[in-house]
């Protein structure tokens, strides 16, 4: 059974003991995107950093939505920062790749 009481990150790390999350709601946020790189690196784009496909085209007032996010059973807060991450990632290619596109 996970534990019932939380630590600190400090704490977490002298013990060498984990922070374990029953349950992370997060809601669905509006967000507003404006980027413009000033570079693309070729060399890193040509070895497969397709990242950098980010920075041949400006993202000038990009508007999306980060999806409501339930995450149960969440072992360190890396985990649960990977997990919603993903979530938003997936849902990005999945509803709104319309919007970067264009």
């Amino acid at each position: 059974n996970p534990p019932t009481t939380s630590i600190s990150s400090e704490e977490g790390s002298k013990t060498g003991q984990r922070m374990y999350f029953q349950c992370i709601s997060i809601a669905s946020t509006d967000i507003k995107i404006d980027y413009r790189a000033s570079t693309v690196n070729l060399r890193a784009l040509q070895s497969g950093d397709y990242m950098q496909l980010l920075n041949l085209m400006p993202l000038d007032g990009l508007a999306l939505t980060l999806k409501h996010v339930k995450i149960n059973g969440c072992d360190g807060l890396s985990e649960c920062v990977d997990r919603t991450v993903q979530a938003w990632v997936t849902d990005i290619y999945s509803h709104q790749m319309y919007r970067v596109v264009s």
